[in-house]
């Protein structure tokens, strides 16, 4: 059993350099704990905590994994994953850099929201306490600071529909975030189809319309799609001929459902897939 469990991977993990609750390091120590073979970092929007990732990886001999999450700006939740990312990319650092210099802003104008409803949110501890500001983070500081119940209160008072205080982050377009990743020699990944919405025919029209701008990955496997929703997503890799990739989504142990070494069908086979598909 153990020497099957060597063979695992999990190709879908976050830290607290987005929205995860813990550090790089201790991210692989937990790795190495649940016997997986290699892991991808794959923070939303930013790649700053892959060089300690790769110093502990040495440490706890695990592979690490360059990897991002980039959200797309789409009528639907899209994301796009980037794997075997060259971290030191003059193009994806540039890109990345005018994300979060844009989403400061827009962080400003969220501030005086709630300044407005009186509600006076501490950026600098949000930052540091939850792993950089956006909405998952300050809903925990709301819930920690006892101005709602929970996360989803939060999301539902002040981050849904048309509130004052429901202002979008910076996203780039599907087209753009796959020309991001390419520029930085990495293989493009459909984050969780499951989760965007879309009927079998409006995915398979949206899954080819990548493929056109250098998608080269669907990820099959994730604890948000049942077997139904998996089997269709293998069927649609084989027919546009893309690799097929899976990830816990980890965040942190408060979200039972998405722990590490959860996703059962990933392999080593599927990271050396991946890496002959790198641009």
């Amino acid at each position: 059993m153990k020497n099957m469990k060597l063979n695992l991977v999990d190709l879908h993990i976050h830290t607290t350099y987005s929205d995860g609750c813990f550090s790089p390091s201790d991210v692989v120590r937990m790795a190495k704990d649940n016997f997986l073979k290699a892991i991808a970092i794959t923070d939303h929007d930013c790649i700053d905590g892959v060089a300690s990732a790769v110093k502990a990886g040495v440490k706890y001999s695990i592979e690490i994994i360059p990897g991002i999450e980039l959200s797309a700006d789409y009528h639907k939740e899209l994301h796009i994953l980037g794997y075997f990312i060259d971290v030191d990319s003059p193009t994806i650092t540039l890109v990345l850099k005018k994300i979060t210099r844009e989403n400061m802003k827009r962080i400003k104008l969220l501030l005086r929201e709630f300044r407005k409803i009186n509600i006076n949110l501490a950026i600098d501890e949000i930052a540091k306490n939850f792993g950089g500001v956006n909405k998952n983070a300050i809903a925990k500081y709301l819930v920690d600071t006892c101005i709602v119940a929970s996360e989803e209160e939060a999301m539902d008072e002040f981050f849904s529909g048309d509130k004052s205080t429901n202002i979008e982050m910076m996203k780039l377009t599907p087209k753009a975030c796959i020309e991001t990743i390419k520029s930085a020699h990495g293989t493009p990944v459909l984050a969780h189809p499951g989760r965007i919405g879309l009927h079998k025919a409006e995915l398979m029209t949206l899954v080819a319309q990548l493929k056109e701008f250098g998608l080269r990955g669907i990820e099959c496997w994730h604890p948000d799609h049942d077997f139904e929703t998996i089997s269709e997503c293998i069927r649609m890799s084989q027919h546009f001929d893309l690799c097929i990739t899976g990830g816990s989504d980890f965040h942190g142990t408060e979200r039972k459902k998405y722990m590490l070494n959860q996703v059962n069908g990933i392999s080593y086979k599927n990271v050396t897939n991946l890496r002959e598909h790198i641009i």
